[in-house]
């Protein structure tokens, strides 16, 4: 299966907004499953993610995980997995880091959080590890924890950012809504790598406490 898989439904739907939904009663208790629908809400993929319910209860989000991503005629679309890794820079120097397959098992590149003294930041590196996009977020803290927060991507050294992850409340779901803007053209491989930025962001800094959280991605 080609990488070109990854969000293509965007197009055969007619539609131009994905949105992912996490059903979970607990995140520390139980693996989260992923519903990505269309526009219009008709279910275009879902993922499932795989861990260690030893993890699960005493590392919390930190945990290491497997996640599959699937369409609807249940054929693997994507794949990635995290480390268990410190999430805090100022407290650790083993941080988090997911890579991202298509199948069989062709890598397309990383997440890396990187070192910083204050600014949350990842490198999205390609799959001869060179950065081809820069994260930021928001300023460390002991409880890396936001109902609401904004990340921003970043291409090459430029200070305007390219587009924004966000993460705000919806009142027409009545939910807060985790949202991705893909730039135009961009290719199928840094849709994927965009995506895992936004599963990898809800687990690391976004306090799941309802059922129905939301990630949305418009192309």
């Amino acid at each position: 299966m080609s990488s070109h898989n990854i969000l293509h439904a965007a197009n055969s739907e007619g539609g131009s907004c994905l949105t992912t939904r996490t059903n979970v009663t607990s995140i520390n208790e139980s693996e989260n499953r992923f519903v990505i629908k269309g526009d219009h809400g008709q279910i275009l993929y879902s993922g499932l993610e795989s861990s260690n319910p030893f993890q699960r209860i005493f590392c919390g989000s930190r945990r290491k995980f497997h996640f599959r991503l699937f369409d609807r005629s249940k054929q693997e679309a994507m794949f990635f997995t995290r480390r268990l890794a410190c999430s805090t820079p100022p407290f650790g120097c083993y941080l988090q880091k997911v890579q991202v397959f298509v199948p069989p098992c062709e890598y397309i590149g990383c997440i890396q959080q990187l070192w910083t003294p204050m600014v949350t930041t990842f490198s999205i590196r390609n799959c001869n590890n060179s950065e081809i996009y820069r994260l930021e977020g928001p300023v460390h803290c002991c409880y890396n924890r936001f109902d609401e927060a904004e990340f921003y991507i970043f291409k090459d050294k430029s200070l305007r950012p390219l587009t924004t992850i966000s993460h705000q409340w919806d009142e027409r779901v009545m939910t807060h809504k985790l949202s991705l803007d893909f730039p135009p053209r961009l290719n199928c491989n840094y849709k994927a790598l965009f995506t895992a930025c936004g599963v990898l962001l809800e687990y690391m800094f976004i306090e799941i406490y309802k059922s129905g959280s939301c990630v949305s991605c418009c192309k």
